[in-house]
């Protein structure tokens, strides 16, 4: 009995292995006997494409390492407001008179400083090191 289930798994691991290297791709594009679909093409002569529209409840300023993508902006009470590091080569680290927009350590690459805005006043978020690199935020 232990030969013929040490027998099974054997030729199991065998048969799944020699699968695995003469048919490495066979079905990563799906099921392949169903035959294709033609989709319906819209035409869309005399229509102005859709642009996406941004989120209204949410304001993304970029910061590329000399400066951010805005220098003023106005923002609503209860709003969001993401500030993501766009730069490779410096870190993002800012210093603000509101605590929520200070990073407590340096942003790397694509990381996001992300907070809601629910004071009203006027804020001002510097560069730790480069205090010319600003931005000022009212909420209202």
């Amino acid at each position: 009995m232990k030969k013929v289930v040490l027998f099974l798994i054997i030729g199991f691991l065998g048969g799944f292995f020699t699968h695995a290297l003469l048919t490495p791709d066979l079905f990563s594009n799906g099921i392949l006997f169903l035959p294709q679909t033609n989709q319906a093409t819209i035409p869309t002569e005399g229509k102005q494409q859709a642009t996406p529209t941004p989120n209204p409840l949410e304001t993304i300023i970029t910061y590329d390492g000399t400066d951010f993508s805005r220098t003023n902006i106005h923002i609503e009470v209860s709003r969001y407001l993401t500030i993501i590091n766009k730069s490779k080569e410096k870190q993002m680290n800012l210093v603000s008179n509101e605590e929520e927009l200070s990073t407590p350590r340096p942003y790397a690459y694509m990381e996001q400083l992300h907070t809601r805005m629910d004071k009203p006043g006027t804020f001002i978020v510097n560069d730790r090191i480069d205090p010319t690199i600003r931005l000022v935020i009212t909420v209202n």
